[in-house]
């Protein structure tokens, strides 16, 4: 009897010493912990969670790993095409998109962040592939807006908006001047007037003898560009 209340009194004290401090492992990272390793919860074991507070911080706040999880999604959601690595998860109709700092933005954009550096206010990246599907961190460079659009609607890029006011003398004017035509292949067609015929048709206009039509008909333009040139709305800078 003595033996057995001593082996009573030995589960006894081994209970109240697992009370003081109880201890639990977790379901998620394996490692047995105290319960205050764990949030509460009453239909869970000992009145507490299944993973521990670092484990559910994990899960429930995936923007600690964001970068692991979009390298993981990049993984997944990418191919291999020649030379250049294709996204084939969501686009917006044309560029591979993806959600990142709480926004829709392009892949390429997060991409180029992650791997070679940050981008400020006004630089976009393109591809030098002309891949819009590529996401190659080697075929990524960085532009800025405007020639990001000039480089969409092939063309140069335009620069300064204000460049005609702050820098005057740098644009093409008069017969230095090549008009777009608005054909698909845009064919270059150089001015048919020079500054010598618009100083002959200024004058010949002041003597009175000549028309708008028979001055167009001499020169090969429209009386309407005659009109333009005599009223200076154009070749202004002729004197």
């Amino acid at each position: 009897m003595e033996s057995e209340r001593k082996s009573r009194y030995e589960l006894f004290l081994e209970d109240e010493a697992r009370k003081a401090q109880p201890t639990k492992r977790c379901s998620k990272c394996g490692e047995t912990k105290v319960l205050s390793e764990f949030h509460k919860m009453s239909s869970g074991k000992y009145g507490v969670h299944g993973r521990c507070k670092v484990c559910r911080c994990d899960f429930y706040r995936p923007w600690k790993n964001r970068i692991d999880r979009f390298w993981k999604m990049y993984r997944a959601k990418t191919k291999s095409a020649g030379g250049c690595i294709e996204w084939t998860g969501a686009d917006n109709s044309k560029y591979p998109c993806v959600s990142w700092d709480g926004r829709s933005q392009r892949v390429a954009r997060v991409v180029y962040q992650l791997s070679i550096g940050e981008l400020l206010d006004g630089e976009v990246v393109t591809m030098t592939c002309h891949n819009y599907k590529c996401v190659r961190h080697t075929h990524l460079r960085k532009v800025s807006r405007g020639e990001f659009y000039g480089i969409l609607n092939n063309r140069k890029p335009t620069g300064d908006r204000n460049r005609s006011r702050l820098h005057p003398e740098t644009l093409a004017r008069g017969d230095q001047h090549w008009a777009r035509t608005q054909r698909a292949h845009f064919l270059e067609v150089k001015a048919t007037l020079t500054e010598d015929d618009v100083r002959l048709i200024r004058d010949l206009y002041a003597d009175g003898k000549w028309t708008y039509r028979a001055l167009g008909q001499k020169f090969g333009v429209h009386k309407t560009t005659i009109g333009y040139v005599i009223r200076r709305e154009t070749w202004a800078h002729v004197e």
